[in-house]
């Protein structure tokens, strides 16, 4: 009556051969999508401090990221 091989749920694995991002990662992006499109629709620009604090926030995204590969 139950079927151990329709219990088992087999991972899909990427076509590219690199790791799928996590839900942490896509999360962290989000303020980069965002100021992406800000400045595409609405001519949005980065101030000084503001454009210093992009960056050491595409820093922090790549170290999170790269610490959850290890």
């Amino acid at each position: 009556m139950f079927d151990e091989r329709a219990a088992t749920v087999d991972t899909p694995r990427p076509c590219s051969g690199r790791s799928r991002r996590s839900p942490s990662e896509a999360t962290l992006g989000e303020p980069v999508g965002s100021a992406v499109l800000a400045w595409v629709f609405f001519g949005e620009a980065f101030a000084r401090w503001q454009g210093v604090g992009f960056v050491m926030l595409l820093v922090g995204i790549y170290l999170a990221a790269r610490g959850e590969r290890q």
